[in-house]
């Protein structure tokens, strides 16, 4: 199950990146890990779909070591879809 995860999130970034966000989403769907909620942020965000990639940003965030690289890049774009990032 680990390595599908990891190839799912590949794939979804792909097709956000390729213009196909439409695609990532049903692919990632039923993201739980913050990896997967990350991805599936992006490709809502790309969509205009900022209430929810703040919601997927906000449950990626609640798994992320505060402080760690991937952590800062998430709040980042938290913030850019409009939300704010919680206290630690």
């Amino acid at each position: 199950a680990g390595l599908k995860r990891i190839v799912d999130q590949r794939i979804a970034q792909l097709l956000t990146e390729t213009g196909q966000p439409g695609e990532a989403i049903r692919l990632l769907g039923k993201a739980t890990d913050a990896a997967s909620l990350e991805a599936l942020g992006d490709a809502q965000a790309k969509l205009g779909q900022n209430a929810q990639a703040r919601t997927s940003y906000s449950q990626a965030l609640r798994q992320l070591e505060t402080g760690s690289p991937q952590r800062q890049v998430v709040e980042i774009k938290l913030v850019e879809a409009g939300g704010s990032v919680p206290n630690a």
